[in-house]
C-alpha cells in the first residue's frame, strides 16, 4: 500500500483508540469517518493497473465499511435503533463483497475444507445460543443473518488462504478472525447488558482497525505476488 495514507490511517487509528481510552468523544466522532476513507485510498492507489472486479468487490467492501461506521456513530450518538440496523445492514453488504473477491481471486486447490466449516459452524451456533434469549424481535432475523453472513466470510478468508497459501494470505485469515471478534464484543456489549467487558468500545475498534487494515493489505500484497510471479 501507499505509505503516505497507509501512515495516515496509523495515525488516525492511534488518535481513535486514544480518544477512547481518554474518554474524548469528539475526537472519536471526528476520526471514525475517516479511518475506512484513508484506507480505501491507499488500496485504490496502490492499484497500478486498471481495476479488476477483484479490486472493485475490495474496494465496494471498504465504502460499505464505511458506510457502516457513520451509520453506527450516527447510532449511538442519537440512540434511533433503525441507524444501528442501518448499520448492520451495510457491513452484511460489505462482507458480501469481501466473499465476492475471495471467491472471484484465482488460484488451485480445493475448496472445501470440513475442520474449518465445523469451526466455522461451532463459532455460529456459540455466538447465536449466547444471544439469542435476550434478542428482541426485531433484531432476530438481522442478527441471524449477520452472523451467518460474517461466518461465511471468515471461512472464504481461509479459503484464499489454501488457495495461495502466503504469510499475506495468512494474514488475511487473521483479519477475517478479528472481524468476527470485533463483532462478535459489539453484539455482547449491545445485548448482554448485564456483562461487563474491560474497555469494550476500545477492544471493538482496535480488533475492526487491525481487521481491516490486514484484509486489505494482505489481499493487495497477495495479488502484487501473484502478478509478479506471472511475469517472470
Amino acid at each position: 500500500m501507499r505509505r503516505t495514507f497507509q501512515g495516515i490511517y496509523f495515525a488516525l487509528a492511534a488518535f481513535h483508540l486514544i480518544s477512547i481510552l481518554v474518554n474524548f468523544p469528539l475526537g472519536v466522532q471526528y476520526s471514525k469517518p475517516l479511518l475506512i476513507s484513508f484506507l480505501a485510498i491507499a488500496y485504490w492507489q496502490s492499484c497500478s493497473r486498471k481495476l479488476t472486479p477483484f479490486d472493485q468487490s475490495i474496494l465496494v467492501g471498504l465504502i460499505f465499511s464505511w458506510l457502516g461506521d457513520v451509520l453506527l456513530l450516527f447510532a449511538g450518538i442519537q440512540g434511533k435503533e433503525i441507524l444501528f440496523l442501518s448499520g448492520l445492514g451495510s457491513f452484511l453488504l460489505a462482507h458480501l463483497f469481501y466473499i465476492r473477491a475471495f471467491i472471484l481471486f484465482p488460484g488451485s486447490g480445493k475448496t472445501l475444507f470440513p475442520l474449518a466449516l465445523l469451526i466455522i459452524f461451532v463459532y455460529l451456533i456459540g455466538i447465536l445460543s449466547y444471544l439469542w434469549p435476550v434478542l428482541a424481535g426485531v433484531f432476530m432475523i438481522p442478527v441471524l443473518l449477520y452472523s451467518m453472513v460474517i461466518s461465511i466470510m471468515g471461512y472464504f478468508a481461509y479459503v484464499f488462504y489454501k488457495k495461495n497459501p502466503t504469510p499475506a494470505s495468512k494474514a488475511v485469515v487473521w483479519g477475517a478472525l478479528l472481524f468476527m471478534v470485533s463483532d462478535s464484543l459489539i453484539a455482547l456489549d449491545k445485548f448482554m447488558v448485564s456483562l461487563e467487558i474491560w474497555q469494550v468500545r476500545f477492544l471493538i475498534m482496535l480488533t475492526y482497525l487491525a481487521a481491516q487494515w490486514l484484509i486489505s493489505s494482505g489481499v493487495l500484497k497477495v495479488k502484487n505476488q501473484l502478478f509478479l510471479k506471472g511475469e517472470d
